[in-house]
């Protein structure tokens, strides 16, 4: 998650007073953690209060009592990964939004470039995706890594996990999600196959 405040912070010089941090909502334990956990160090490091929203209707009656953005904000701090219609959704409740995590392919190539990998392995990168255009940053991607890497949306589209042969669903996965929630074992596999 340190990538995605790296991201905010560079986007954020400018000291506001109010701060709602957007994400598009969850029911899962597990994925509200990480995300309450990204708002503790965002404000720590930041030195700012921020108050968690989701952005989706589909969660507005939730168990862990986020509300769902319904109304402005001063300033926006998007956990959105593309420039997508949920994104494009935040514009209309502030003139200060944090952009996209991920703004163009080049972004999802730089956060690889730490990864250990090993000669003749096939890894496939797990993204959430949309039906939105935004995803041909995915494909983008997938063309400058080379045959190594592949990338797959578990939100349908033209890239799908559902669509891998055999042979391409025994390759090392990696999970490219900001929360992995439900996610990791419904679309992707169960945990060993995972890195």
């Amino acid at each position: 998650m340190h990538f995605l405040l790296k991201n905010i912070y560079f986007c954020f010089i400018i000291r506001r007073m109010k701060y709602a941090l957007v994400y598009f909502g969850t029911k899962s334990e597990s994925a509200y953690e990480e995300i309450v956990s990204f708002k503790r160090e965002a404000e720590e490091r930041l030195d700012i209060r921020a108050e968690l929203f989701f952005s989706s209707h589909h969660f507005k009656e939730n168990r862990f009592g986020v509300p769902v953005l319904e109304e402005k904000k001063e300033t926006i701090l998007s956990l959105f990964a593309e420039n997508g219609n949920e994104y494009r959704k935040l514009l209309s409740y502030s003139d200060h939004v944090s952009p996209p995590l991920i703004l163009d392919h080049h972004d999802i190539i730089s956060l690889l470039a730490d990864e250990e990998t090993e000669n003749e392995k096939r890894y496939i990168l797990a993204m959430h995706g949309s039906s939105d255009e935004s995803c041909i940053l995915y494909k983008k991607a997938e063309e400058e890594m080379g045959h190594a890497f592949s990338i797959v949306t578990i939100k349908g589209g033209t890239l799908s996990y559902q669509n891998l042969t055999f042979e391409e669903k025994k390759a090392q996965i990696i999970p490219f999600l900001i929360t992995l929630s439900h996610h990791a074992e419904d679309n992707i596999g169960e945990p060993p196959h995972l890195s």
